[in-house]
């Protein structure tokens, strides 16, 4: 793969939901975005937004309990591999395939691993507990073709070194590594395949700052120095912030915004440059923002979406958001879903579903940007 290429998975108007015999969940509605070779994107939201479910829907990893209830995935690969995922109650065309096929095709043809790799918040996920992590290598080497072997093995020498990882560790267990060791192993096997997507999903999550920064150099390895596209899954705006080039916002189930990362890192600028203090009055910022220090962040935030707002001011103040994080099960029917949550909300916001409304580095869904086109 070279950075010519032109792999891309779209996502249009995908609506989901996890059922059981107690209760359902709507976990994706209306849900387009696209994810194009070469770019880093991050997806942001609380527990409970439905942004791990879109991950795992991506690739065919959902449980059996997940229904795709609208919309298509469109996948299309440089090998001139195309075709275009519908829901079950469709009769599918030559170039289309029924979601519950979707994970043994990619298994079958292999995609899933070879042009789609997968980091889990759990490594064990990923490892057999019955293979030594040597073998897990070796069934990588073991489906290239002669020519790629050799490679293959060489690539493997300073995919260790990059991941700090000892040869040793070939002749162990999975469960005779540290959580740490585990994760990094996941890593260097997804690096290995060499895929054209790698979807990453909260494997920040509950590590300590040393290590965060670790499982930053390794994403930005990923990012600069392979050919892949990265799709980074969490809840942690300034882990995301540090990584992506666009934000895909998710809230309930909805994409309420997707923007150009560079938007909300020059909001984080402008708002410490704002309290910063300056020696000169009239040389100081905060002339245009006067107020308190939160009134100056309201007032250079507004292209961003309410929820986007919050959680970037939550991010600064280390404070949590205000209201109860989102409930899939709980659904706002037509209203917006951050309405319950929302500062700005207003009456109309609880007629209608929000529409899209274009701007010049993305889009939003928010009743207040459909009257104001300009950030």
């Amino acid at each position: 793969m070279d950075r010519n290429s032109h792999n891309t998975i779209r996502v249009k108007n995908l609506s989901g939901q996890i059922r059981s015999h107690l209760s359902q969940a709507y976990v994706a509605d209306q849900i387009s975005l696209e994810i194009n070779n070469n770019s880093t994107v991050g997806i942001l939201g609380e527990s409970g937004s439905g942004k791990t479910q879109l991950a795992l829907t991506i690739t065919g990893l959902n449980s059996k309990n997940y229904h795709m209830e609208g919309g298509c995935i469109e996948y299309k690969f440089d090998d001139k591999t195309e075709f275009t995922v519908v829901t079950d109650d469709q009769e599918p065309n030559s170039e289309q395939i029924l979601f519950q096929d979707l994970s043994n095709k990619l298994r079958r043809e292999g995609i899933y691993g070879n042009k789609i790799g997968f980091i889990f918040q759990d490594p064990g996920k990923s490892l057999n507990p019955y293979w030594t992590i040597g073998k897990h290598f070796k069934e990588i080497v073991r489906t290239r073709t002669d020519s790629e072997k050799a490679s293959c093995e060489h690539r493997k020498e300073e995919i260790y070194n990059i991941m700090r990882l000892d040869s040793s560790l070939d002749d162990r267990y999975p469960d005779q590594l540290s959580g740490g060791q585990q994760q990094r192993v996941v890593i260097a096997l997804v690096l290995q395949s060499e895929p054209d997507f790698i979807i990453a999903d909260e494997i920040a999550t509950g590590v300590d700052v040393s290590v965060k920064r670790k499982l930053l150099d390794y994403l930005f390895y990923i990012k600069h120095q392979t050919n892949s596209s990265l799709v980074i899954v969490s809840h942690d705006i300034g882990f995301i912030l540090k990584i992506a080039d666009q934000i895909i916002l998710m809230y309930k189930g909805a994409v309420l915004q997707s923007l150009d990362a560079d938007i909300v890192k020059s909001v984080l600028l402008s708002f410490r440059l704002a309290n910063q203090p300056h020696n000169k009055p009239e040389e100081s910022i905060i002339r245009t923002h006067v107020g308190t220090a939160s009134e100056k962040f309201d007032a250079i935030s507004q292209e961003l979406h309410p929820y986007l707002r919050e959680l970037l001011r939550s991010y600064l103040y280390n404070i949590p958001l205000e209201g109860d994080i989102p409930d899939a099960s709980n659904p706002t029917g037509e209203s917006c879903p951050f309405i319950e949550r929302c500062p700005d909300r207003m009456d109309k916001c609880s007629q209608a579903f929000p529409v899209v409304t274009s701007k010049p580095k993305g889009w939003v869904r928010c009743r207040k940007f459909e009257q104001n086109n300009d950030y």
